[in-house]
């Protein structure tokens, strides 16, 4: 037990670190250590109280009649999006949480779900605590019209559904889409990773800061645009209208990609991509300070 908290402890505070809190933000959110012992004490009353949930039980059901919107807002969950074998919306869960503690509901042609907001050091740590999983299945015989996304430290797993438009919004969690189609797409991580297989767009942005992309097919109706900082992206068979890429210091690999137009900018990281089929290409652009643009197109 005492190896547990310790752990956690030590998870949190890197934890806090990271998302730039300093080392007197950290003492003063402590507190008196006191105060914390007793606290601890409680949490840990209320935290072996909570049961594991082995397998997925269904934690509510709704039936769209026409197309909806869907707003996700989740904090430290593993989320599984997929098809529903019905006409209905299933919200299925298993793991060790409080699922009274979430906003889930389904109104003005709307899926909702939020998290519930955690602040202080012993919701830091409740976090560390929740393993809950989320799986969320979907009919396909109604449009999802607007879908958005965010998570923090949580994986994503999203397959086989179609969406007109999509946001998607990572921290810490990976996201891995397989077989999507996923309309107007705008993504963003900070250290996951993204995936992006055998998937459809009509338009597509993803910005990385330290995660890193690997796309396995895409076909998008117009444009890429791909910008990263010190994440690696890793590219096979895209089909565009229009690409951009642009890195700071990550470097980027790509066979099979065809756009009709292409733009490269890298400050140090390199650049090389190698197409087999010899399509034609326009580059319209193509800077380098100090990392090399080798195109074998």
């Amino acid at each position: 037990m005492i190896d547990d908290i310790v752990r956690d402890h030590e998870e949190m505070i890197q934890s806090a670190l990271d998302d730039g809190l300093s080392e007197e933000d950290l003492i003063e959110r402590f507190g008196e250590p006191s105060k914390l012992a007793d606290d601890l004490s409680a949490f840990e009353q209320i935290a072996s109280e909570v049961p594991v949930q082995v397998e997925y039980s269904t934690l509510k059901t709704f039936t769209p009649d026409k197309a909806y919107l869907i707003e996700l807002k989740f904090v430290s969950e593993d989320v599984v999006i997929e098809p529903s074998p019905d006409q209905n919306i299933y919200i299925d869960y298993k793991g060790r949480g409080d699922t009274d503690k979430y906003d889930i509901r389904f109104d003005e042609d709307k899926l909702y779900i939020k998290a519930p907001d955690r602040k202080g050091i012993l919701s830091l740590l409740f976090l560390n605590r929740n393993t809950l999983t989320f799986r969320i299945r979907l009919p396909l015989e109604h449009r999802v019209s607007d879908f958005k996304l965010s998570v923090i430290n949580g994986d994503t797993k999203l397959s086989n559904l179609s969406f007109d438009k999509t946001k998607f919004k990572t921290i810490n969690g990976d996201g891995d889409m397989t077989s999507m189609t996923l309309g107007e797409t705008k993504m963003n991580t900070v250290n996951g990773d993204l995936s992006l297989v055998k998937c459809k767009t009509t338009k597509t942005q993803i910005s990385l800061i330290s995660g890193d992309l690997t796309i396995d097919e895409l076909d998008c109706e117009t444009s890429v645009e791909f910008d990263s900082v010190s994440g690696d992206i890793n590219l096979d068979k895209v089909t565009c209208e229009a690409c951009d890429i642009s890195t700071v210091s990550g470097d980027v690999r790509g066979t099979s990609v065809y756009p009709k137009v292409a733009s490269f900018n890298t400050i140090s990281g390199d650049v090389r991509i190698k197409n087999e089929e010899h399509k034609p290409m326009e580059i319209r652009k193509k800077t380098s300070l100090s990392g090399s643009i080798n195109l074998s197109i």
